[in-house]
């Protein structure tokens, strides 16, 4: 009986590799990084960590990694996020890549009890004691989520000046307003209001109109400002004319206090107050009227230049001589 004959190679290294059973072993098994860009002397990356670019696997590729890490639950999600390393080097793209694809992967339709056990992992760590800067990259994840289980969480960072920003543009994503509304009063650092305030306008809060009143009369002027866009994006028609004084504040104040009331204009005059709109827009002419564009400064005359010499005159006086 004849042997049997051996398989192409290529056909043995089309086979695919059997995953390992570790979440370290999976998350490793994400793409190397490309290696564009050659690394500085001493081999590392600009920040001493990872050099090149990573091109993300195909979903096919994907799939059966991120279902293997799933199917050991919130336990298995919160194995990678403890991956994460405190500074952000470069060294863990592999953990940042695979819990970033988790979190795509489940937001697709079928898949909601993995996509919560991804926000639950993600929410525990947020509010355990995980590394600030690791806390910053989990909050930001939530932003793509929207997800209004990990309400508590995030407004538990409200008043964090590092993590305002990013956890106000998470509640944003959930159409959650109310933590918003509580932290407004509480939060001591300004930059945390300034983002609150720009959080509860970008919602279009109607409730928060007396907050945002006051919170435009604030001590630090980018809380001023972001309060009065706030106001104007709500149309909150009795912020009217103190949007109009605004206009008359000096520098880049006046000039957003300005753009405020053109938006509270239209939406006055979509809502019908044409006629609050037109004071609007006649405050804002009168408060940053147009200045004429400057004359253009005078160019010196030109120096008078000689004559040159006539070529045929030249030429005879040289056959004169």
């Amino acid at each position: 009986m004849a042997e049997p004959k051996a398989l192409p190679e290529e056909i043995i290294a089309a086979k695919p590799k059997p995953l390992p059973d570790d979440v370290a072993g999976l998350v490793d098994a994400m793409p190397e990084l490309d290696g564009r860009g050659a690394p500085p002397p001493g081999g590392k990356g600009r920040r001493g960590g990872a050099t090149g670019k990573l091109t993300g696997p195909e979903w096919k590729d994907a799939q059966p990694v991120y279902d293997k890490i799933l199917a050991g639950g919130r336990k298995n999600v919160a194995a990678v996020i403890a991956m994460l390393k405190e500074v952000d080097n470069g060294e863990d793209y592999k953990a940042r890549y695979t819990l970033h694809g988790l979190g795509a992967y489940t937001g697709r339709a079928g898949k909601e009890n993995q996509h919560a056990d991804v926000v639950a992992a993600i929410v525990a760590a947020v509010t355990g004691d995980a590394p600030k800067p690791v806390k910053l990259a989990l909050v930001r994840e939530l932003v793509l989520f929207g997800d209004k289980t990990a309400t508590a969480a995030l407004a538990g960072v409200l008043t964090d000046a590092e993590l305002c920003s990013d956890a106000a543009r998470a509640l944003v994503a959930g159409g959650t307003v109310e933590p918003l509304r509580t932290a407004l009063p509480a939060a001591r650092d300004a930059a945390c209001r300034a983002h609150i305030v720009n959080a509860l306008g970008e919602l279009a809060d109607a409730a928060s109109a007396a907050a945002l009143r006051r919170a435009a009369d604030d001590a630090d002027q980018s809380v001023r400002i972001c309060a009065r866009f706030a106001l104007a994006k709500i149309g909150d028609a009795s912020a009217a004319d103190m949007l109009a004084k605004a206009c008359a504040a000096e520098g880049w104040e006046g000039i957003q206090a300005a753009d405020a009331c053109l938006v509270l204009a239209e939406k006055l005059a979509a809502a019908g107050g044409a006629g609050a709109a037109e004071k609007l827009r006649k405050a804002v002419k009168d408060a940053q009227p147009l200045k004429p564009a400057p004359a253009p400064a005078p160019q010196p005359a030109a120096a008078p230049t000689a004559p040159k010499p006539n070529q045929l005159d030249e030429a005879m006086k040289s056959l004169a001589r």
